[in-house]
């Protein structure tokens, strides 16, 4: 498997042993943990990221991690809710900006259920 370099996001405990955690694996490589997108983004810079993990148990985790995929769209997030024993896989991708992409970008979406 090819070593994989994640950046972590949060500020708690949990957030300071996961980083721990990942540390030790041979395959991944912690490039660096911030609590904020804000502070995230210029550790984030020049480092070839392959997946963000997002630690957080409320709403608005997902509020904190928009502008880093703002930032770099298609990075996959690893949102891990701990309250909740629940890790999501969250993806993003830039579309053009007309209605023709829009209506291409839903008809590929997956069909549920």
């Amino acid at each position: 498997m090819d070593r994989r370099r994640i950046f972590i996001l949060g500020s708690s405990l949990l957030t300071a042993g996961l980083t721990r955690l990942l540390g030790k694996v041979p395959d991944i490589e912690v490039v660096g943990s911030a609590a904020t997108a804000e502070e995230a983004l210029p550790l984030m810079d020049g480092h070839l990221v392959d997946a963000l993990v997002v630690m957080g148990t409320d709403d608005q985790t997902t509020v904190r991690f928009c502008p880093i995929l703002a930032a770099y769209p298609g990075l996959p997030v690893v949102r891990a809710d701990i309250s909740q024993n629940v890790v999501q896989l969250i993806t993003s991708q830039n579309i053009e900006a007309n209605p023709e992409a829009l209506l291409a970008t839903i008809a590929a979406l997956p069909k549920r259920g």
